[in-house]
């Protein structure tokens, strides 16, 4: 508890990992970096003033580049009586103080989380002003060469002031030879390095039909990952030689449900070949081969996301790939059989976030549906969105509870007013009315004519909403000319009214 680290001035690499931060306060866990790069990761700050501030000495002869910030947790938790609470996360996690200079420095954030806090980022670049806050998980990658980032919430620019800029990090792919692919921020320099191949001599890089030399500069105006192909010379016993056959690799015109490439697209024996391949949504990688020329399988290393390698032989070679529906996560589910009504709905709410299921491998489709529930289910379906407020009046809302922001959502987009002025009922079952008005509601759908079920007076809250259900196809009713506008909602039939509505 209490430690700051402060005050580091040399021109070497400063690296902090794996380190816990508790109770600063008032002032910043780690304060005035310098070097010549930086990396703060997997760190946790608790409680703290400010997380991280770079080198506030302006007359300081080395700036770090790059500043790497990743993986690392900033959260306000209880405190003491003692502390005042407005002296903990006022200063953000990261803060590059107005007077230095950092404009050509590569800042890279990446897969941080901050919660319960104040103001996220300070004097970015000079460019955020001192209360914006950069929303969810701190993705991406920040530097002063080109891009853009999103504000979202309360957020608000300083009158003047720039937003940081944020181009991508890419990758520099190393093809035809064992060398790792190397991860830059565009703009900079990297050294390139020397491949090696038993029988082979190395003869350089190549961007296409030019050869590149090291250092080797990713400009700032690239869109896309680069790949450099190895050139190799065939070493024959009675000397070297430029020969240095080369083989295609054909891949399909066209695959159903995916997509499959490789690089190279034409390969000398011995080279490494990458396989790249991309199921569409909803469908997962079946079948995968490489054949050579005389119909043998070649082998094959998963490289892990969707990425395979093999060694080239001495001819040509074919890749296919098959591609399969994806119905993992319905294979969990004993209580829902392929021929039921609710399947492809079922289907689509698993793959789109909007359920999980009930635990115990049950998706329990006969259950009622909660008032809770429902809104949920909608909430989720509208893409999540955050409420402006909390479910204010509503005392039976549990606070931090699953359904607590889908309610402040619901009752702000007016889709429902609660059972009394100062309820919502969340535990309460949903009847097939109540659920097609809320989802009418959602969508804000509007009825070309009159219900005609006997159950549903034309005057009631819930005619119009019937109406509009019943001609679009969402619902048909229960039979006999009744609705069954009473009965109880199920889960089997809520889900199947979203999914109906949601992909007419």
């Amino acid at each position: 508890d209490n430690v700051v680290f402060t005050s580091f001035d040399n021109t070497g690499t400063t690296v902090i990992r794996d380190s816990a931060f508790k109770n600063t306060y008032g002032t910043y866990a780690i304060k005035d970096l310098g070097g010549s790069s930086v990396e703060v990761s997997d760190c946790t700050f608790e409680n703290c003033g400010g997380g991280i501030m770079l080198d506030s000495d302006s007359g300081r002869t080395v700036t770090p580049n790059p500043v790497t910030i990743s993986g690392n947790t900033f959260t306000k938790v209880d405190v003491d009586g003692t502390t005042p609470e407005n002296k903990v996360g006022t200063r953000g996690l990261l803060q590059i103080p107005s007077k230095g200079d950092y404009a050509g420095t590569a800042i890279i954030l990446d897969g941080n989380t901050a919660s319960n806090c104040g103001p996220i980022l300070r004097q970015l670049n000079q460019g955020i002003a001192d209360n914006d806050v950069l929303s969810k998980n701190l993705k991406g990658d920040l530097t002063g060469l080109g891009g853009e980032l999103t504000f979202t919430g309360d957020s608000k620019k300083k009158e003047g002031a720039e937003k940081p800029a944020q181009p991508t990090i890419y990758t520099v792919k190393f093809s035809g030879s064992d060398v790792e692919d190397k991860k830059v921020v565009s703009g900079t320099t990297i050294d390139l390095p020397t491949a090696a191949k038993s029988g082979y001599t190395f003869n350089g890089w190549y961007d296409g039909s030019t050869k590149v030399s090291s250092p080797y500069k990713v400009t700032k105006d690239v869109t896309k990952d680069v790949t450099l192909t190895a050139s190799w010379s065939y070493n024959y016993s009675g000397g070297g030689s430029s020969y240095d056959p080369t083989y295609s690799v054909s891949t399909p015109s066209k695959t159903e449900n995916g997509s499959v490439t490789v690089s190279p697209k034409s390969a000398s024996k011995g080279d490494t070949v990458t396989v790249t391949v991309k199921p569409d949504s909803g469908y997962v990688l079946e079948t995968l081969t490489v054949t050579d020329k005389n119909g043998n399988e070649l082998t094959l290393k998963d490289k892990g996301n969707g990425k395979y390698t093999f060694t080239m032989p001495a001819g040509k070679v074919e890749v296919k790939a098959t591609f399969m529906e994806d119905n993992s996560m319905l294979n969990f589910f004993y209580d829902v059989p392929n021929d039921a009504y609710f399947y492809e709905a079922v289907k689509w709410a698993v793959e789109n976030g909007i359920t999980t299921g009930v635990g115990n491998d049950l998706f329990a489709p006969e259950q009622p549906c909660t008032r809770a529930q429902i809104v949920t289910f909608l909430w989720r379906a509208a893409g999540s969105p955050e409420p402006k407020g909390a479910a204010s009046g509503m005392t039976d809302v549990v606070s931090g509870s699953y359904y607590e922001k889908a309610v402040a959502w619901a009752i702000e987009n007016g889709i429902t007013t609660g059972t009394t002025t100062s309820t919502f009922s969340p535990d309460v079952t949903c009847t097939r009315a109540q659920a097609v008005t809320f989802l009418a509601r959602a969508l804000k759908a509007k009825a070309a004519s009159a219900a005609e079920f006997s159950d549903v007076p034309t005057d009631s809250y819930f005619a119009d909403a019937v109406a509009w259900a019943a001609a679009n196809g969402v619902t048909e009713g229960i039979g006999g000319g009744l609705f069954g506008s009473d009965n109880d909602c199920t889960r089997g039939q809520i889900v199947t009214f979203l999914y109906r509505a949601y992909n007419k």
